[in-house]
């Protein structure tokens, strides 16, 4: 390429350069005339006006309602078992199937039916020892527990309920705990619900009329639900004794909170 074209094309290039830089200061202008000719401290406002949107950010209340509900429960959850061990594999499997057979027989006896009774597990698992020095482990027997849930919806029968599988062949309670039903529940997180909302109004109510300002209206709401069973834990039972008097059970009482999250616009 010659000189003549160099120099053609970087005077282009900053003919260009010139036009656009006018082009900039000719819209420029009339908005540093505008500014200079507002009140002084004043600016037109922008159009997504950030002023404004940061001023509505700032008057608002934020603040939690708390609602709990307390009821009976209406349904109980049984954890027991069966326990055996034996010499062999076989055998302890065995015995297991044949109490634990015994055991659920019993309950479909008095009204259980299989969709209130499930198995929870089932474990095989050998016996060893090992020798004081070391060395290779010797199998002393097999044990073999198979654990079963059972549902009720009659709170007065769980104590009878527990006897009778103990009498039945079970050697393991290890928990009972008291729970609401799908329907229950629901009606109550409502009724929480409705108070925990009521309270964040009061509470926004008072702050309002402290802080000497008009609430608007809630412009966010989230909520949490807590829930408390009322749990029953008993010990093991090493084997399966018939209770002389009938175990007594109360199930007390369950809790349901609902913790609301409300945000409310004031000016």
């Amino acid at each position: 390429m010659s000189q003549k074209t160099n120099r053609f094309t970087l005077t282009t290039v900053a003919v260009a350069a010139l036009i656009l830089l006018a082009a900039n200061i000719s819209l420029m202008i009339p908005l540093y005339a505008e500014r200079a000719a507002a009140p002084k401290g004043e600016f037109p406002a922008a159009p997504w006006q950030p002023t404004q949107l940061a001023e509505q950010r700032e008057n608002i209340i934020s603040l939690t309602g708390t609602g709990t509900v307390k009821a009976e429960p209406d349904l109980a959850v049984i954890q027991l078992g069966v326990e055996t061990r034996a010499s062999s594999a076989g055998e302890a499997q065995r015995l297991n199937a044949e109490r634990m057979a015994g055991v659920i027989a019993a309950l479909q006896e008095v009204g259980i039916g299989e969709e209130d009774m499930w198995t929870a597990g089932f474990t095989l698992t050998p016996l060893t020892k090992y020798p004081a020095g070391g060395g290779v482990a010797e199998i002393l027997g097999y044990l073999c527990r198979n654990s079963l849930t059972v549902q009720l919806d009659d709170m007065e029968a769980v104590g009878r309920i527990l006897d009778l599988a103990v009498a039945a062949g079970a050697n393991q309670i290890s928990s009972v705990y008291f729970t609401l039903s799908q329907d229950l529940r629901k009606t109550l997180q409502d009724q929480a619900t409705t108070m925990a909302v009521e309270d964040a109004e009061a509470k926004a109510q008072l702050l309002a009329e402290a802080a000497g300002v008009q609430l608007i209206s809630p412009t966010s709401l989230s909520l949490s639900v807590g829930y408390q069973p009322e749990y029953r834990v008993f010990m093991e039972a090493a084997v399966p004794m018939p209770t002389p008097a009938p175990t007594p059970i109360l199930p007390g009482e369950v809790e349901v909170t609902v913790t609301v999250y409300v945000t409310y616009a004031f000016q």
